[in-house]
């Protein structure tokens, strides 16, 4: 028992699953595997990975609304994708500032 736990104490940190859909790219440079890889308490891995669940439920659920106005209609899908990849891009951009302020000492 006590080597099991000098096993697991030992094991590097992986990725939460946080979402069924998403995987985060295996490149060390990713965002989100950067900042996991910063937060040293697993507390704040944990709250990390919490609010990235929240985040994209988020975002589906503001972009499912917007595209809402075009319910049935062929521009649904555009205002959807759309509306995903400008939260995608916003929400890099303060994972990117989260890292830089997370290697600060």
């Amino acid at each position: 028992m006590l080597a099991l736990l000098l096993v697991l104490a030992a094991a590097p940190p992986t990725l939460p699953h946080i979402h069924e859909r998403f995987t985060p790219l295996p490149c060390s440079k990713h965002p989100v595997r950067r900042v996991f890889t910063l937060l040293r308490d697993p507390g704040g891995r944990r709250a990390f990975a919490s609010g990235e669940r929240s985040w994209l439920a988020y975002r589906r659920s503001i972009c499912d609304a917007k595209a809402s106005k075009f319910a049935g209609g062929t521009l649904a899908g555009v205002v959807a994708a759309s509306c995903t990849a400008r939260h995608n891009h916003r929400h890099l951009d303060e994972l990117t500032s989260l890292a830089k302020t997370l290697k600060q000492p």
